[in-house]
């Protein structure tokens, strides 16, 4: 079922943070901010990004790295182009599905839905190349958002959407697992994987991140990956046995004047969700 929400930029705050059987009480403000990527300047302010010799944005983090999209399992990540106004990121969990989050899919000016016709994943994307590309036949896309109908840390469980594609591309790129697994703990190494702002036209990974806390009984957590807008709905990866699942994909920014860290919606959720 399709919800209403209206989302902002910055959505302020006051958190409380769980941390296993431990319930910590922030003191300070909270900012939690969406990173989807907006195109349009005038709509984000946003301004020419200065690149340093090496070609990276000066403020470019060391962990993250640049990965071959053609490899697996990075092959089956890509872009979700929405209208083109703006993009975040996506995973195929299906021969036919991708998961992204849900506020990439909501046109705040018109305070409705984007149309599924509006909308396109591409799959495996670098520098205007790609493995595969479908439109979207429709989505569904949860929702429980907050009396302002604002995405914010209570409500962050239920940012995700599964597009339903009108090409099975994932028979010819591959496609995720969805986890369940309670055995990944604080502490645990993660990885993340997005289309940053900053390097928009290449995917790009954190392989050496760390699980900080489950929260939301478990349907949603917080991780310690380097992130920034466009890398919305870029899946959390754990490797096991090895074998590549997605634990969750990246919703919100949650920051305070002492630390900053991400915070994912988890597969879980979107699996008991979407039965």
């Amino acid at each position: 079922m399709h919800h209403k929400l209206q989302m902002s930029v910055c959505l302020t705050i006051v958190l409380l943070v769980v941390c296993g059987q431990l319930v910590a009480e922030e003191s300070s403000r909270t900012t939690s901010i969406p990173h989807h990527l907006l195109l349009d300047d005038q709509a984000n302010n946003s301004k020419v990004i200065t690149l340093d010799e090496r070609g990276l944005h000066l403020n470019y983090p060391k962990q993250r790295q640049q990965v071959n999209s053609k490899l697996w399992p990075w092959r089956a990540i890509g872009q979700v182009n929405v209208a083109a106004s703006h993009y975040c990121s996506g995973v195929l969990i299906a021969k036919d599905k991708v998961l992204t989050v849900a506020h990439c899919l909501w046109d705040a000016y018109n305070k409705d839905w984007y149309g599924p016709s509006e909308i396109h994943f591409v799959a495996a994307y670098a520098r205007g190349d790609y493995l595969a590309y479908s439109r979207i036949e429709s989505f569904q896309a949860a929702g429980k958002f907050n009396e302002k109908g604002e995405i914010d840390l209570d409500s962050v469980h239920t940012d995700w959407a599964i597009l339903h594609l009108r090409q099975d591309i994932g028979l010819e790129v591959g496609f995720l697992d969805l986890s369940r697994e309670h055995t990944v703990t604080a502490g645990d190494v993660i990885s993340l994987a997005g289309y940053r702002r900053d390097r928009p036209e290449v995917l790009t990974a954190q392989l050496n991140c760390k699980l900080l806390a489950w929260n939301k009984d478990g349907s949603a957590f917080d991780h310690s990956c380097e992130i920034i807008q466009g890398d919305s709905g870029g899946p959390i990866l754990r490797r096991r046995n090895g074998e590549w699942q997605v634990l969750g994909i990246q919703s919100l920014e949650a920051k305070t004047e002492a630390r900053r860290w991400g915070v994912a919606v988890a597969s879980r959720a979107v699996k008991s969700a979407s039965r």
